[in-house]
């Protein structure tokens, strides 16, 4: 049986881009048919290429969400990649010259430093990072309890529910 891919008419798809902007959301292979169409060498064929591009997305995907920590590319819960996160992933592991025509977000960083602690925060999500080794051994030893609080509860709510299906399911006597 052979399998036929879905048509995707890439021009068709750089002007719905251009009508949505950044906030664009493409599927899995409207993306890698974007990306294939840009990367693709004279002698590979079109298919090889949107698939060797989907696995590439798949892999960078399961990396998780920070394209420049670990490599990754966020996606919607539905499955589907901003425009915005796909121009940045091509950026990182593809050549940025191609790409550099799809449109993106602005992102804001501020970095902050107070008394031996080091603030970063990117697009809402902030972390701080502890100024010494015994700041961090604090921080690790209440990570440690916050663990063991959160396994404790894990094991009791299991507790319960089996208790509470043990009674559920028990023969009642005739």
């Amino acid at each position: 049986m052979k399998r036929t891919m879905a048509r995707i008419d890439v021009d068709e798809l750089l002007l719905r881009i251009g009508r949505e902007g950044a906030g664009a959301l493409l599927t899995r292979g409207e993306a890698a048919a974007m990306i294939a169409s840009r990367v693709r060498s004279p002698q590979e064929a079109v298919t090889t290429a949107r698939n060797r591009i989907a696995m590439q997305l798949d892999r960078s995907r399961n990396r998780g969400n920070n394209v420049h920590v670990g490599g990754g590319l966020a996606a919607q819960p539905d499955g589907r990649y901003t425009i915005d996160e796909i121009a940045r992933w091509c950026w990182v592991h593809l050549d940025p010259g191609l790409f550099k025509d799809l449109p993106t977000v602005p992102r804001d960083i501020g970095i902050a430093t107070a008394e031996d602690c080091l603030h970063f925060s990117v697009r809402g999500k902030e972390q701080t990072f502890p100024g010494s080794l015994e700041d961090s051994h604090r921080l690790i030893a209440a990570l440690r309890a916050q663990q063991e609080a959160y396994l404790a509860e894990a094991a009791a709510e299991k507790d319960r529910r089996r208790q509470e299906l043990g009674e559920r399911f028990k023969k009642k006597p005739k």
